[in-house]
C-alpha cells in the first residue's frame, strides 16, 4: 500500500476564528473548514476531493458555506453553498 504525505500550509494563527472538521476514518478522508465572521475563507482537504471543490466553487463565487451545517459529515458541502 501506498502511503501518501499531505503537506499543508493553513492561513496564519490569526487569519480565523471558527473551525469545523470533517472527518470520516473509514474512508480515510477529513477536511479541516476555516471561517472568519461566519464566513469561510479557508479548507485543508485530505482525500477529499469533493469538499475541495465545494469550498473552491463557494470562494470563487462569493458565496458561504454554513459552518453548523458543515459538521454533519454525511451532508455533501456543495448541498451548502449560499
Amino acid at each position: 500500500m501506498r502511503r501518501r504525505i499531505v503537506l499543508t500550509q493553513s492561513i496564519s494563527k490569526y487569519g480565523y476564528d471558527q473551525i469545523e472538521i470533517r472527518h470520516n476514518t473509514e474512508r480515510g478522508k477529513f477536511s479541516v473548514l476555516y471561517y472568519r465572521d461566519g464566513q469561510i475563507i479557508a479548507a485543508d482537504c485530505a482525500n477529499a476531493p469533493l469538499d475541495f471543490m465545494a469550498v473552491r466553487q463557494a470562494l470563487s463565487k462569493g458565496k458561504n458555506i454554513d459552518a453548523d451545517a458543515a459538521a454533519d459529515v454525511p451532508t455533501m458541502l456543495k448541498t451548502l453553498i449560499a
